[in-house]
């Protein structure tokens, strides 16, 4: 069952928060050893939401984007955004 929009939520510091107008429109785990590295779990959950349904309530001046090579946040070790920021 989809819980009904919007849905809020935010990085582990609590520096950014974030809304969603929109469910996502897909879920997965991740459970490659990158994933694992990164997030110091088992897996990785990540999804997939529609462009222009995500937007920052605090904190937009922490965010930046990643790339393979780069991908965590340096103050809580959260993955950051994947390519495009929201807004």
């Amino acid at each position: 069952m989809t819980p009904p929009a919007p849905l809020t939520g935010g990085c582990g510091c609590g520096a950014v928060r974030f809304e969603l107008s929109e469910p996502p429109s897909a879920a997965a785990y991740c459970h490659c050893g990158r994933c694992r590295h990164r997030t110091g779990t088992g897996m990785q959950a990540s999804a997939r939401v529609e462009p222009g349904s995500v937007s920052v309530t605090a904190g937009a001046d922490q965010l930046t984007t990643w790339m393979l090579e780069d991908g965590l946040v340096p103050d809580d070790g959260l993955p950051r955004f994947d390519g495009r920021l929201p807004g």
